[in-house]
């Protein structure tokens, strides 16, 4: 679970990077929520771990749409 979260650290950190050096755009951080997403979620499992996961994940999409 610890990986998870770090995962979803590092890429914060990198789109923070990323909009002061380039500024935001459109979509802005959603090929890194797929990447997280294909990475950490299996659509067929509906277990309580993976059911936080998909929460932790939709968490970071959010602060991505609202990175201003």
């Amino acid at each position: 679970m610890k990986t998870i979260y770090k995962q979803i650290e590092k890429e914060k950190n990198k789109l923070i990077k990323i909009a002061k050096t380039k500024g935001l755009y459109e979509n802005f951080g959603q090929k890194e929520v797929q990447k997280l997403e294909d990475k950490f979620i299996d659509c067929s499992d509906y277990s309580k771990e993976m059911n936080k996961n998909r929460r932790l994940i939709q968490i970071f999409d959010e602060w991505c749409m609202d990175y201003c």
